[in-house]
């Protein structure tokens, strides 16, 4: 038998150990060919293996102008499966999508963006790829569409659609899994006896007993009915546990704080968590409501972080500009016990980066590093998640509001060496942030005697 032959029947059998040594084989044997990196890079994705399919497909310059569409396509899946679906955006934004397993991708990566809109016309270009809507496939297809229209406020016509699908369908999971849609389109269009009757159904459908991201979701919406029906202890722990199976299969960022989401809006969660959660960092929020302007930790703190004007105290001498270490510290202590993961502060810290992805982690232990060095904060890591310790969090205030503002030391009326002076700024620092207001609109030059001086214009709206 040949080695990919091999190869491919351990895949097939998932058995990963013998699989993974003889892919290495494989590519050495090779010599690393683009091909042959590709196709290794597929076995390690089917053995959820995805960063050292990961690894794989970056050598293949995935961000390059000529990198093919499959390569890019691999490579968002990739990054999105992990938890750095932003990267995975911006890829698919210049590439094109030809085939069913292209739309299925990309319309994955942009509903875990919440751009529905955008993932229900991928989705429905694959279902009109199909020969057979109601293939197996076309079927999940038609359920993935029914999940859009739930976030674009069309429950009533995502409700029709799994009512018409469970009566067409045979196959145990399928019809757990859309018992369990079913279920939490009645709850959400406000009928959560109906849908804890669908929820339940599906609880016993559910085959096996290894907990997936299936079951993750079944508990959520056991949570979510139960506290609609005024069982919030029990609403709790059924969340809890959703949570905790998110958790140990490593799924991403966004979908636990959905669970925290939901948690709010049914009043499960204290006032501060609920106004903690608004300002989570790098999770697009799934509503457009007012967010109050957020301040943590006491007003003494040993550092001081304003997110909207951009300026940090450190020890009551105050800077303009947040150096990376700075805005570290402000995600972490907004998340506070949440903690955040790894890969999302990657995409928060690097944003432009997605062709150093592969550099990352190490440049974010050194800043790590840098806070322990600098500041004498130490911030644990536990799992690929980095959290504050409650020692450290009293340590730091952290302020923030939906809307930028000027610098808090900035006088109605200055000159360029009196702002200088209050930020420590290097004479051409001063005039970048000079200039940059001027640009916004936000200060004006006015002429006072021979110097120049700069007026602030009253502006109360978000900028």
């Amino acid at each position: 038998m040949k080695l990919e032959e091999q190869i491919e029947s351990l895949v097939q059998q998932k058995k990963t150990s013998k699989a993974r040594a003889l892919i290495a084989l494989f590519i050495r044997q090779q010599r690393a060919h683009k091909n042959v990196l590709f196709k290794a890079s597929q076995w390690y994705r089917r053995l959820s293996l995805y960063k050292e399919g990961l690894r794989l497909v970056m050598q293949l310059g995935p961000f390059e102008p000529l990198a093919t569409n499959d390569i890019k396509i691999r490579t968002a899946e990739f990054l999105s499966i992990l938890g750095s679906n932003a990267y995975a955006v911006q890829l698919l934004s210049e590439t094109t999508f030809q085939t069913t397993d292209d739309y299925e991708v990309a319309a994955g990566i942009y509903f875990a963006a919440n751009d529905y809109a955008k993932a229900l016309e991928l989705f429905q270009k694959r279902l009109g790829l199909m020969p057979e809507a109601d293939s197996y496939q076309g079927r999940l297809s038609q359920l993935s569409c029914a999940d859009c229209l739930v976030q674009l406020d069309r429950i009533k016509e995502a409700i029709l659609i799994a009512q018409n699908l469970l009566k067409k369908s045979r196959e145990p999971l399928f019809l757990a899994i859309c018992q369990q849609a079913l279920g939490e389109y009645l709850a959400r269009s406000g009928q959560p006896r109906k849908g804890l009757v669908w929820i339940q159904k599906s609880a016993q459908s559910f085959p096996g007993k290894k907990e997936t991201y299936d079951h993750a979701l079944l508990y959520r919406w056991l949570g979510y009915t139960s506290a609609q029906l005024g069982k919030k202890s029990e609403g709790r722990r059924h969340f809890a546990h959703s949570t905790k199976i998110i958790k140990k299969i490593g799924l991403r960022e966004e979908i636990w704080l959905d669970n925290l989401r939901f948690e709010g809006e049914l009043d499960l969660l204290t006032k501060k968590d609920e106004h903690r959660l608004q300002y989570f960092p790098g999770i697009p929020p799934v509503h457009k409501a007012q967010k109050l302007p957020l301040t943590l930790g006491p007003s003494n703190g040993l550092i001081k972080i304003n997110l909207s004007s951009e300026e940090y105290a450190f020890k009551n001498e105050y800077f303009l500009g947040l150096p990376l270490e700075i805005k570290l510290l402000a995600y972490l202590r907004i998340a506070e016990a949440w903690g955040i993961g790894f890969e999302l502060l990657k995409v928060l810290l690097w944003p432009r980066e997605p062709n150093s992805y592969l550099q990352l982690e190490a440049r974010l232990i050194q800043l790590l590093h840098r806070l322990k060095k600098k500041y004498q904060i130490v911030v644990l890591v536990k799992s690929k998640r980095a959290y504050l310790n409650k020692k450290d969090n009293k340590k730091i205030q952290i302020h923030i509001e939906d809307r930028s503002l000027l610098p808090s030391r900035m006088k109605k009326v200055f000159t360029a060496e009196e702002f200088r002076e209050a930020y420590n700024l290097k004479k051409t620092q001063s005039l970048f942030w000079i200039n940059h207001y001027l640009t916004q609109g936000k200060i004006q030059k006015i002429q006072k005697g021979p110097k120049t001086w700069y007026e602030i214009i009253e502006r109360d709206e978000p900028a």
